[in-house]
């Protein structure tokens, strides 16, 4: 093997122990130093203060740690030197910072030597993480500092020496320990913890469950999933790769299931997934930078992008449910899937839950009578309509057929806005291709279109009462 080649990344395989080790550490040490400073807890427990750019130093060391730790280097000690000296330069512009910031205009020696050596080590993480077409991009713009004094006119800029250079990107507030790096560690990361946390306890569930009892029932319900579940995963978690982890897992075998082919159905879950960084409140990344640059709100950045992302869903539903008519694809057959009435039964009881616990000890009482009334009245109506027909009558509308002896009622498809095609899309679904051979389908109270065939072997599908999207 050649000198050029003797450095070289190992093959994909499983992760060494003192690999995992090594990486388990170092991230849980990064999310202690993000945590105990959004929470203050040197100066409450310790009394002691830092300067902003020292956590940015050490959260850069971190970074540049992991990276290279799990490089798969060959030979592997190549990493693990990497990682250390990162660690090393790091730890030392935390150390003294103050002392490296009040003889910056001097340019001292353990300034720019350490500048150079962090500055090439993130190029390299940089290039594996990235690959290297960013590098090249960075490169050039670096050579532009030392082209433009000899530039014509306004393309012209003033002469700034090597070490200088290395001074302002190793060390000043305005290079890599600067804003984009502050915004990244002190916002996007304590955000993305929440955001995990929220889906680590159940919330991704709850927002895919909720998609699926508002729209699985419609016409190509599980893409129509897709693009609801993908828009709600987005308001917390403002990553397009966590969003498909979430919800794809569900939804793109459903749209596959339900008639789409694997090809569109990945095609949606990725641009709805995409759009979760638009959505507010949790958005992407750039948001933040944005806020940081324009010096507003994050809230003002919030108010601007709701439109534009409500647009764009708006959009990708549209699309979905015209795709779902040209192919005639229907709802999601799932048994196992909750009426939308049971998921907002479920905010109800969240809401009057967490309203009792908001306050002071005192409205916990109060909030248990409100929860204990919600589920009284939720078992006294169904006990009243299972005791008393009149009443079950009252609560549940009668059947209404919809297909009787092969022929549609167009009538009462018109009025329950039922069209021809969701119709034949739910007889299909009953295991029935051809119209002539169902002998009754009819929409019962509870929603479901019961479909019956001539020789007397029927199917159920799902189909909410609401007019077709």
């Amino acid at each position: 093997m050649s000198e050029n080649h003797a450095i070289e990344t190992a093959p994909a395989g499983a992760v060494s122990p003192p690999v995992r080790v090594a990486t388990d550490v170092l991230q849980a040490t990064l999310l202690i130093c993000v945590v105990g400073w959004a929470l203050d807890l040197p100066r409450r427990l310790f009394g002691l203060s830092f300067y902003t750019e020292q956590l940015l130093a050490i959260s850069l060391g971190l970074s540049l740690a992991i990276s290279f730790v799990n490089a798969r280097l060959r030979p592997a000690w190549l990493g693990w030197a990497a990682a250390a000296i990162a660690l090393g330069i790091c730890g030392l512009i935390a150390v003294r910072y103050e002392a490296l910031t009040l003889s910056i205009a001097l340019m001292p020696a353990e300034g720019i030597a350490g500048s150079a050596i962090l500055i090439l080590l993130v190029l390299e993480a940089t290039r594996r993480s990235a690959g290297g077409i960013l590098v090249v991009i960075i490169l050039v713009i670096c050579a532009y500092v030392f082209i433009g004094p000899h530039m014509p006119g306004d393309f012209a800029t003033r002469p700034v020496s090597l070490s200088r250079l290395l001074v302002y990107l190793g060390i000043d507030v305005n290079g890599m320990i600067g804003n984009i790096l502050s915004v990244a560690v002190l916002i996007v990361v304590p955000f993305t913890l929440m955001g995990q946390v929220l889906g680590r306890t159940g919330g991704a569930h709850y927002f895919a469950d909720l998609a699926m009892s508002a729209m699985g029932n419609f016409r190509g319900g599980a893409a129509k999933i897709a693009v609801v579940g993908s828009a709600l995963f987005g308001m917390i978690s403002g990553s397009a790769v966590s969003n498909v982890l979430a919800v794809g897992i569900v939804t793109i075998p459903a749209m596959v299931k339900s008639g789409f082919t694997p090809y569109r159905a990945a095609a949606i879950e990725s641009v709805g997934s995409t759009g979760g960084q638009l959505m507010p409140p949790v958005m992407g990344a750039a948001a933040f930078i944005m806020a940081e640059f324009l010096q507003v709100s994050y809230g003002a950045v919030c108010i601007a992008a709701a439109i534009p992302a409500v647009l764009y869903y708006a959009c990708l539903f549209i699309h979905v449910d015209l795709e779902a008519a040209k192919q005639g694809i229907g709802g999601v057959e799932d048994e196992n899937m909750l009426s939308l009435t049971d998921v907002l039964m479920v905010v109800l009881l969240g809401d009057a839950s967490q309203n009792a616990m908001a306050h002071g000890h005192e409205s916990i009482v109060d909030g248990m009578i409100l929860v204990s009334t919600i589920l009284f009245w939720n078992y006294s109506l169904d006990w009243l309509a299972y005791r008393l027909p009149a009443f079950d009558r009252v609560i549940n509308p009668p059947p209404l057929p919809l297909v009787k002896d092969g022929k549609m009622l167009r009538r009462n498809m018109r009025q329950e806005l039922i069209t021809e095609t969701e119709l034949m899309s739910q007889v299909r679904a009953a295991g029935i291709e051809n119209l002539d051979d169902v002998r009754l389908a009819v929409m019962e109270g509870d929603g479901h279109i019961s479909v019956v065939s001539t020789d007397k072997e029927g199917g159920n599908s799902k189909k909410k009462k609401e007019g077709p999207l």
